[in-house]
């Protein structure tokens, strides 16, 4: 959403670029932070993160789908699933799924300098809105629970619903221009009726 810097450019375009994802859900209970680092990560305030907080880390760097802007106007939707998830959590994403249905969802890229300092602030790179949180749990070969919980994100397009196809009647048509007569017919057609056009 903000455009790199030249600090930024030169450390993208180096041989070994140092970054991290993040991910900022903006639920109407409380904000969920995760990051793709080890450990708790504080962020402070910027545009999208107006509270600025605490990123909880994955300690992965992995489970960001590709990113795609819209493009010919076809929107996406993407999965981030996280597996491994213990009782607790998989607990509390059943009992808040309700706070985080149409929640604003961003994901971010930090970037780092040789130092393991952060460079800028967070480029903000895609948004949409959260679905209900998936939670389940398989046994896995050793007979250990496998938890796993996953949220589906849409671009904002995915969920605009279009208006149902309608015809206009002669009345209809004269309010809007008194003096035509274009659809004063349409009421010889019934809805089985295949109207072709040339």
């Amino acid at each position: 959403m903000t455009a790199f810097t030249p600090e930024a450019m030169d450390i993208l375009q180096s041989s070994a670029v140092r970054f991290d994802m993040l991910m900022l859900v903006k639920s109407t209970g409380s904000w969920i932070r995760l990051w793709t680092g080890a450990g708790n990560f504080l962020q402070p305030a910027d545009a999208v993160d107006t509270e600025g907080g605490t990123y909880l880390g994955l300690g992965i760097l992995g489970g960001i789908p590709a990113l795609n802007q819209l493009i010919n106007g076809v929107a996406e939707r993407i999965d981030f699933t996280m597996s491994g998830v213990d009782e607790l959590t998989i607990n509390l994403a059943d009992a808040e799924a309700s706070t985080v249905r149409r929640a604003d969802t961003y994901i971010g890229m930090q970037l780092f300098d040789d130092e393991y300092q952060r460079v800028d602030g967070v480029y903000w790179l895609w948004n949409g809105k959260a679905d209900t949180p998936k939670t389940s749990c398989e046994m896995g070969q050793d007979g250990i629970e496998i938890r796993t919980m996953a949220l589906s994100v849409g671009s904002p397009f995915v969920i605009r619903r279009r208006p149902g196809l309608s015809y206009f009647n002669g009345i209809e048509q004269r309010a809007i221009s008194a003096t035509d007569a274009f659809c004063d017919r349409a009421v010889l057609y019934t809805q089985e009726t295949a109207i072709r056009w040339p």
